[in-house]
């Protein structure tokens, strides 16, 4: 047995719609000063590269890539999002904290670089309530202190406002109904913590509060990008990469626009695994960092739920659905356990140019492992890894139930939130649902249970 090598592209990933079309698709990777893209899913593959502006750039690369009608056109912007966060164009976010207690739960801002916090912090107030974990009210809402919000974000002249309720996954009316009453007090817009999603709290107001921070600009830059779109590949549907390798469409995307920062590893290893063929895989991506490994099942990149958000904002953590990366060695064939790989191709990426990039292949093989060696420079992965990519949604939250039947219920409820997420992005999308699982927390049949449900975006892999 020996290591296949595969060209920089050996098959091609088609999104297939409700009406059963089969179109191809563009994934273009943005930096500030230039574009990468390719076109996949019409039986060939190309590649296109051009320097400029974001908008600039990306018109150029559809204006060759794009000629005739694609179905898809997906964005990568996290380099961009990552510009935004890390130069200076923050807004400023008033946070509403609604907790039975203020010293129950960690504080917010606790670890962030001060240049952020002095620039995001546009004040913060804690109001008395929230729900219990049978889903009751904790006591009367502190009216006063949510008109004393309203004043604080206007004399502190915030640009968002966010409202973080303990509680809010099991219950969510609370916060829509204080954002209500905040946003006719305040004109300004505001975000909810349980749209984060996320079963920690102070993880999810984290999220949210970046969330509302980055809306301004990174919207700005969605609107900008989606007429480019609009105007060079008119019937195209844009859509923009998620950290978990998934991708939004423009409102979601501007809803949460945290999702959209960090998704290198995931875009890397679904790219990889396109080129190769192989829809489910071990990808071992090798640079100066070392070896690590990631596993695709079905197109879709493993996931973990909670991100450190390093490089940009180190030490701080954030809801966010990102490729779960095990690190396995230093680059060499040292500390490398084959047999963790079994059961699925291995497809092995060398980042950067290696003396040795032999011995690790060599290894796998004489372990019996089949592996594929992946040739292409790293930001055509990417841009591969964007047309490969589908919609795709994991809901995780808490119901208090009182029976079977109402499990049911907690069931349906996570499953339609998930499928309305998917269809979000692609209103044409063939559903899948990977996970429907009601975990009871305690041995009794009522009371809280955690429910999980995962949707994913039927594709369809053609080889070219």
């Amino acid at each position: 047995m020996s290591a296949t090598v595969c060209a920089p592209v050996l098959a091609d990933t088609a999104p297939v719609a409700a009406d059963g079309e089969v179109g191809p698709v563009v994934g273009v990777h943005l930096r500030r000063d230039r574009a990468v893209g390719v076109r996949a899913g019409d039986g060939s593959s190309r590649t296109a590269a051009a320097a400029g502006s974001p908008a600039t750039s990306l018109a150029a690369v559809l204006a060759e890539l794009a000629p005739e009608r694609c179905s898809r056109v997906l964005l990568d912007l996290a380099p961009l999002v990552a510009d935004v966060l890390e130069g200076g164009r923050l807004a400023a976010v008033t946070t509403v904290r609604i907790a039975p207690s203020d010293r129950a739960i960690g504080v917010l801002y606790g670890g962030w670089p001060p240049a952020v916090v002095e620039q995001v912090d546009a004040g913060r107030l804690h109001v008395s309530g929230g729900h219990d974990f049978h889903g009751r009210r904790v006591g009367d809402v502190d009216e006063e202190a949510i008109a004393a919000a309203g004043r604080l974000a206007v004399q502190r002249g915030a640009d968002v406002m966010a409202v973080s309720a303990v509680g809010a996954m099991i219950d969510s009316s609370l916060e829509l109904e204080v954002a209500a009453r905040l946003s006719r007090a305040t004109g300004r817009h505001v975000v909810m913590s349980h749209g984060a999603g996320g079963v920690r709290h102070l993880e999810r107001e984290t999220t949210t509060v970046l969330d509302g921070a980055l809306r301004g600009e990174v919207g700005a830059l969605l609107d900008e990008l989606y007429d480019v779109v609009d105007h060079v590949a008119p019937g195209a549907r844009p859509g923009f990469a998620a950290a978990d390798g998934s991708w939004l469409g423009r409102e979601q995307a501007r809803a949460h626009a945290l999702r959209l920062l960090g998704t290198r590893e995931a875009l890397l290893v679904q790219g990889a695994a396109a080129t190769a063929g192989t829809p489910s895989a071990h990808v071992l991506l090798r640079d100066r960092r070392g070896l690590r490994a990631t596993a695709v099942d079905d197109g879709c990149v493993r996931a973990d739920p909670v991100r450190d958000l390093a490089p940009w904002l180190p030490g701080v953590h954030a809801n966010q659905r990102h490729a779960s990366v095990l690190p396995v060695g230093p680059g060499d064939a040292s500390g490398l356990s084959p047999a963790a790989l079994l059961g699925r191709p291995v497809v092995l990426v060398d980042l950067e140019p290696r003396a040795d990039e032999g011995e690790v292949p060599q290894r796998l093989v004489a372990a019996g492992l089949e592996v594929r060696q992946v040739a292409a420079a790293p930001d055509v992965l990417l841009a591969r890894g964007l047309c490969a990519a589908v919609p795709q949604c994991e809901v995780v939250t808490y119901a208090a139930v009182d029976g079977p039947a109402a499990w049911q219920r907690a069931r349906d409820v996570a499953r339609h939130q998930a499928q309305a997420q998917v269809l979000a992005a692609d209103p044409r999308a063939r559903l899948r649902t990977v996970a429907d699982q009601v975990i009871p927390l305690s041995y009794l049949s009522t009371g809280v249970v955690q429910v999980r449900c995962y949707v994913v975006a039927e594709q369809e892999l053609v080889r070219a």
